[in-house]
């Protein structure tokens, strides 16, 4: 890593990789020193943003999974965190970009309150969620000295050690394989545990390019590969789906955007072989869970029965609320069916905040991600977030999504990132 000859960011590094292995040891352990110490290193380094960003990038991934005690999890308290440390270092000076964003946030809550008042059960839990992730948004939109490079170095040291920690607690037996034959862990629904392993997998394989040392590559795709393994066994097959498509389009850019694009001819021919061996391997094992992958059980059960409820709600519930839906959050599907949402991220939106409320949304997402477009053959970095978004899109095959912060997240992350590239000039071709 070049950026750690700066003793610096050497330790800015170094301790945002720390801070959220602490965090993932607390999960297996429960030690409460253990994430007394994260608290700690957080708070003596609240003014440093790049620290905070990995932890908070992956506490959100899973509210359960990183809970402290019911009602409170590490996610939050990061999140509250990062946006105080983002508060305190503001450093954007184009007053144009801070309107505009700060309308279309202003805008997006406004919407979101409106909707959340005149829901069928009145709940407010998604707006607040909602809050925070619009929140974060437009203060990360605010920046331009946060180096995304060194970013993206932390989240890959980050990711790595926590996902090492989750296999040690496989193998160790804290983390079990379920009478479905899915791995899942207590208090934590297979699914969303999956979402943590396919958003970890597409910064490794993201990694595994970037960065130059060979070492750290090996570390990488074999990592790479044990959360690909550890996602199978979750079961989830829209988050595999949203992995492997997200790091198709990663490799698909390097090699094709690329003017050195002969320099990753190799690394693909690699991760190809990997891929075969490991496929072949796995499919000799009797594992329960990869019947869930075949054809025949995706047709027998209907996507888990969630075609059914689609249908049922597009032909029953949508044209009862067609401009502002029911109201924000899935506990108002819950009101209107019993089977609840049908986990999918075009249609629950849709009839939770009607044809007006997706709209807006969509328009505001497009429009960050446009502005994207002309860094995509210039700049390896911006095809990070842009992958991970392309991840939550597929994943939002099976599931909801929409609302979850790991979504807003790679939404976040495009826009950081742009704005980074957009005030240094970045053009660096590897």
């Amino acid at each position: 890593m070049k950026s750690l000859i700066n003793k610096t960011i050497n330790w800015e590094i170094i301790i945002g990789i720390l801070i959220p292995s602490l965090v993932m040891l607390f999960v297996q352990t429960h030690s409460v020193p253990v994430l007394m110490v994260s608290f700690v290193l957080s708070f003596l380094y609240l003014r440093r943003p790049l620290v905070l960003f990995p932890v908070m990038f992956l506490t959100s991934l899973n509210t359960n999974l990183f809970m402290i005690i019911p009602g409170l999890s590490c996610g939050l308290i990061f999140m509250v965190l990062m946006i105080v440390s983002l508060t305190l270092n503001i450093s954007s000076t184009d007053e144009r970009l801070r309107k505009r964003y700060a309308g279309w946030v202003i805008l997006l809550l406004l919407i979101n309150l409106f909707m959340s008042s005149i829901s069928i059960i009145g709940s407010f839990d998604t707006f607040f969620k909602m809050f925070q992730s619009l929140l974060l948004f437009y203060l990360l939109s605010l920046q331009q000295k946060i180096d995304v490079r060194n970013i993206i170095y932390s989240l890959a040291g980050a990711v790595t050690v926590c996902v090492a920690i989750m296999l040690g607690a496989f193998l160790s037996g804290k983390m079990v394989i379920n009478e479905l034959g899915r791995f899942s862990t207590e208090g934590v629904n297979e699914n969303g545990l999956a979402m943590v392993f396919s958003q970890c997998s597409i910064i490794l394989i993201f990694a595994f390019f970037y960065i130059n040392s060979r070492i750290q590559k090996g570390i990488y795709i074999v990592t790479f590969f044990v959360a690909l393994f550890l996602l199978l066994l979750s079961g989830s097959r829209s988050a595999m789906l949203g992995s492997l498509v997200g790091s198709f389009f990663i490799i698909a850019f390097y090699y094709l955007s690329l003017k050195k694009s002969r320099t990753y001819i190799f690394p693909i021919i690699i991760i190809s072989l990997i891929a075969y061996v490991g496929v072949t391997y796995v499919m000799d094992m009797d594992l329960k869970v990869l019947e869930r992958f075949t054809v025949d059980n995706m047709i027998e059960g209907r996507g888990t029965e969630r075609l059914d409820r689609r249908e049922y709600l597009l032909k029953n519930v949508f044209p009862e609320h067609p401009i502002f839906g029911i109201g924000l959050g899935s506990e108002n599907e819950y009101a209107v069916t019993p089977d609840g949402p049908c986990h999918n991220i075009i249609i629950d939106p849709l009839i939770q905040i009607g044809l007006f409320g997706i709209t807006i949304y969509w328009i505001f997402i497009a429009q960050v991600m446009v502005r994207s477009r002309k860094y995509i053959r210039k700049n390896l970095e911006i095809i990070l977030p842009l992958a991970l978004f392309v991840a939550c899109l597929i994943n939002g095959i099976g599931e909801i999504v929409f609302w979850e912060k790991f979504f807003w997240n790679s939404i976040s992350m495009t826009v950081l990132f742009v704005n980074y590239l957009n005030s240094k000039r970045i053009a660096i071709v590897r």
